[in-house]
């Protein structure tokens, strides 16, 4: 998502000949996630952000329609918040 958030709204950064077919392992236990057993470090460390490519989920599907409905959402959430907090 970040990567099409990107390319929607400064298309020159990105680079996607350089964006990856990553596929994110499984998701994880609630527990997993907030209270990992471990956290690879080292060589393991190394080799996710090799194969990732420090991407979160498929940089190489980003589009910049993607990013816009994502843009969008987040400026209506922020507004929805600022109106919240302006009634209390």
């Amino acid at each position: 998502m970040e990567t099409s958030h990107m390319i929607f709204l400064h298309p020159e950064l990105v680079e996607m000949e350089k964006a990856v077919k990553y596929v994110p392992p499984p998701r994880k236990e609630i527990s997993e996630v907030w209270f990992p057993h471990r956290l690879p470090t080292g060589e393991e460390l190394e080799e996710r952000k090799e194969i990732s490519g420090g991407a979160g989920a498929y940089p190489a599907d980003a589009t910049s329609e993607k990013g816009e409905k994502l843009h969008n959402a987040l400026v209506d959430n922020i507004v929805k918040l600022i109106e919240e907090l302006k009634e209390k």
